[in-house]
């Protein structure tokens, strides 16, 4: 199926001139050249999305709704990146790597307790670390 939607190869080209202009003629060219038009408004759309969401996000803390609305901000950042990942793939013929929904798998039962008593360990140090550094200041 994929075979058949894409766009067939360009023309190898022998001469100079022919490779150097060649990129003229191929309509791929054109379809990244709109497609990085487009990236520059969705680029800026992205920035004022995550700061407008950040700074409402840092305001809403102290409030009822600052944690829900903190969840829903980042729900909406990774919609955001979905449907960026989508527009890539359909207007370059590119495909975006998935996220792996396991990071490490076969790992044995020991390894998972050792990490976990790590992490656990690791965060009595910081937290003894930034009470006493706070305590001395």
């Amino acid at each position: 199926m994929q075979t058949a939607l894409r766009p067939p190869r360009p023309v190898e080209r022998k001469s100079v001139l022919g490779r150097f202009f060649g990129v003229a003629a191929d309509p791929r060219a054109y379809t990244a050249l709109f497609y990085m038009v487009l990236a520059l408004a969705t680029g800026i759309f992205y920035f004022l999305w995550v700061v407008a969401g950040i700074s409402m996000s840092i305001g809403f803390a102290v409030l009822i709704i600052g944690i829900p609305f903190i969840i829903l901000f980042f729900g909406s950042v990774r919609i955001l990146s979905l449907v960026e990942g989508r527009l890539v793939e359909v207007m370059l013929g590119e495909r975006m790597p998935r996220r792996p929904l396991y990071s490490v798998r076969g790992r044995s039962i020991w390894q998972l307790h050792l990490a976990r008593g790590i992490g656990t360990l690791h965060g009595q140090l910081a937290k003894h670390l930034l009470v006493k550094s706070s305590a001395g200041a």
